[in-house]
């Protein structure tokens, strides 16, 4: 064989080699791109389902805290309006651009909404009612407020499905 063969003949081999070795990086980086897009997609949705929990303990907070302003007849908390909270600032903007289009999340609204005017009725009662009148009024309040936190519960794990 001749040196201009042989030479050629180890080329293609060198030629070859690099190919494969590009094409296993190649397939490597793929597999990289491919386990990033898993890890931020299960970080987007941890980042929502842990939003949602802290939403709900946070509204926990505010009805124990409503509960205790009307036991013990004493302003425990500060009346808002279900816009001035976390969940109420967080479903105004940022949950607006991310969810919008779903189906739950115009459901969110109008329970979220009755806890909060509940609460501030319960806060309203300590100035303007008689004791009576306010008893009777928690146990209204309470059992609306639980039906609400009971269809809004349902909504909220159907929300989480949807991030």
């Amino acid at each position: 064989m001749s040196e201009i063969q042989t030479s050629s003949e180890l080329m293609k081999e060198t030629v070859d080699a690099s190919t494969a070795k590009i094409e296993e990086f190649e397939t490597t980086l793929i597999e990289l791109s491919d386990s990033s897009t898993k890890i931020v997609d299960q970080s987007y949705y941890m980042e929502n389902s842990i939003f949602i929990v802290l939403a709900k303990i946070d509204h926990i907070l505010y009805k124990s805290r409503a509960y205790n302003s009307l036991i013990s007849l004493k302003k425990v908390l500060k009346a808002v309006s279900s816009h001035e909270c976390n969940l109420g600032k967080w479903y105004d903007h940022e949950g607006k651009e991310r969810f919008s289009n779903t189906s739950a999340y115009p459901q969110i609204a109008q329970p979220h909404n009755i806890v909060h005017e509940n609460a501030n009725k319960i806060l309203h009662s300590l100035i303007k009612q008689t004791r009576k009148k306010r008893y009777w009024n928690m146990l209204r309040i309470f059992y609306t407020t639980s039906k609400i936190w009971k269809k809004h519960q349902k909504n909220s794990l159907y929300f989480l499905t949807l991030c």
